[in-house]
């Protein structure tokens, strides 16, 4: 991290010091990106939007106040009310808000409580009160008009239904939320913390040096980057010009993991990306990903200068897709039809072969098609104050993709992911609906995908932790590229849930929440369904629908 710092104070030193708003990042959340691709949908402005978070910064144009945070929100209610402190405390208020001429200090309490109850046992989750007990803070500011900081820390204990505590246990991670260790008997104990300094020292400019998540792309899942490993060590550099964007973003990311004292084996990922918006409706990018080792089983980190590059597909012409670092090239479209719809897509290149031996026809890759339908009832007056929200989905990876042959090059972080939770071999379809009127929503998800699993003896490319390095006469050459190849597998994945919103300022809601999950092949047939009932601030993603 020393050499990101430097790093970071070189670019400080070479920067003027202008006067600008401020440089939050908008939640990484999927409440909250619906209702700002929404807003920037239906506007005639340039904004560039497939890589989230989304940068206060670079969206002055858009009224988030009142569409995200509840800008005036009950004042008449209020004004009538006897005890206004507390009920603006509950209704729209942070906690604490300071404010000076040069400086703002925000902090709010962050928890999860829920209580599960597993559909397929007369008893609560292992019988214990809590299933999720989250407890934490939110604090963010801004000093000055160039420089704003976040920061969060969870501390939480949990016990799981049964297909989130094998995983668990057998990755020694909670899906998306970092390292656990043993709570009790059969409890799992975590905690996770994130944050990071935003500087903003002109118009079409801001740094980050921090720590948290990433997203490129406007559908569900990303076959890119997404958020769905837990958070990172990283530096991002983000310019704007109009119609064009170009980010650098530089990462350090934990390869192998095995218990919860051991943490080494740290690899770099680099990531450049160019958006390009020739209108209002179109925007077209292209990416390009590179995973290299940066430690041994020493624990000591070495940066290498070409780990800094910021010039996109160079690291490609360098290295091939081959080499043993691991380059992944993408291309990302997002498209407006009309004010209320859009469609988006991916393609995500990992090489053009499965293996060393094999041929360019088994060349791993992965795509994927969406459309989006924002205020649906938006055209039918009587119904203006309900907003409906659709979106379908499809993704398919080929098998063997985000996989290296080298040992902690695969395309992941803490074991989990970079990309998409199901790692490849699959395809997959996704349908969302969520309803909304004033502070209560309704949010159907479903997910059905199709995935080739790997058997005792056979490597189907399935599992991006597996080396690909494997003798590729062990497969039929038209095989060995084929999605769904291996033990074919069904996986389906339902969710309805129903909340009120408490306070928009952290997004603070009631809810109850219906999960089905079912997974079967020849080998095996396994059913999940749980029921949750809770209270939290729901400030991210976490993807369970794998």
């Amino acid at each position: 991290m020393r050499s990101i710092k430097i790093v970071v104070v070189f670019a400080f030193s070479i920067l003027s010091f202008s006067v600008f708003a401020q440089s939050l990042n908008f939640p990484l959340q999927g409440n909250f990106n619906r209702m700002l691709e929404g807003e920037i949908n239906k506007s005639e402005e340039i904004v560039h939007s497939s890589f989230f978070p989304l940068n206060q910064h670079f969206t002055t144009d858009l009224k988030t106040d009142s569409l995200l945070y509840g800008y005036q929100r009950d004042s008449v209610f209020i004004a009538a009310r006897k005890w206004k402190w507390i009920w603006k405390k509950l209704r729209t208020d942070n906690l604490l808000d300071v404010k000076a001429k040069d400086y703002r200090i925000v902090i709010n309490p962050l928890y999860h409580f829920s209580l599960d109850r597993d559909l397929s046992s007369d008893a609560w989750l292992n019988d214990k009160l809590f299933s999720v007990n989250t407890r934490g803070v939110q604090i963010y500011g801004n000093i000055g008009k160039t420089i704003s900081f976040y920061s969060d820390f969870y501390e939480n204990q949990a016990y799981f239904v049964n297909y989130l505590d094998v995983f668990a246990r057998q990755y020694w991670v909670v899906p998306g939320q970092g390292a656990r260790k043993n709570f009790g008997a059969a409890g799992h104990d975590y905690a996770i913390a994130s944050g990071y300094f935003s500087f903003s020292p002109a118009s079409f400019i801001n740094i980050q040096l921090g720590h948290g998540k990433n997203f490129i792309g406007n559908g569900y899942r990303s076959l890119l980057l997404s958020d769905n490993a837990t958070v990172y060590p990283y530096l991002k550099f983000n310019l704007e010009f109009g119609k064009f964007q170009y980010i650098s973003l530089f990462t350090q990311n934990q390869a192998h993991y095995t218990n919860f004292l051991d943490y080494r084996y740290r690899t770099g990922g680099s990531y450049n990306y160019f958006s390009f918006i020739p209108n209002s409706r179109i925007e077209l990018s292209v990416f390009e990903g590179l995973i290299s080792v940066l430690s041994d089983s020493t624990s000591i980190t070495h940066y290498t200068v070409n780990y800094f590059n910021p010039i996109i597909f160079t690291r490609a012409a360098q290295y091939g897709l081959s080499n043993e670092n691991n380059v992944i090239l993408g291309l990302n479209a997002r498209i407006k039809i009309s004010k209320q719809i859009q469609i988006y897509g991916q393609f995500m290149l990992d090489d053009l072969k499965n293996s060393k031996e094999s041929t360019a026809k088994n060349a791993r890759w992965g795509s994927q098609i969406g459309l989006k339908f924002f205020n649906a009832f938006s055209k039918i007056k009587a119904l203006d104050k309900h907003k409906l929200y659709l979106q379908a989905e499809y993704n398919s990876v080929k098998p063997f993709s985000y996989s290296s042959h080298h040992a902690w090059q695969n395309y992941s972080h803490l074991n989990q992911a970079l990309a998409h939770p199901l790692g490849a071999n699959f395809s997959e379809f996704i349908g969302i609906l969520e309803y909304r009127l004033g502070d209560f929503s309704l949010e159907l998800n479903y997910l059905r995908a199709k995935k080739g699993l790997s058997t005792v003896n056979l490597n189907f490319g399935d599992d991006i932790f597996l080396l690909n390095n494997f003798d590729v006469s062990l497969l039929d050459a038209d095989f060995g590229g084929k999605v769904g190849q291996g033990l074919n597998t069904t996986i389906e994945n339902k969710k309805l849930k129903v909340s009120f919103l408490l306070n928009p300022k952290v997004n603070m809601k009631i809810f109850i929440e219906f999960n089905k999950r079912t997974l079967s092949n020849t080998s095996i047939q396994t059913n999940s369904s749980y029921i949750s009932l809770g209270l939290k601030t729901d400030l991210r993603n976490f993807y369970y629908d794998f």
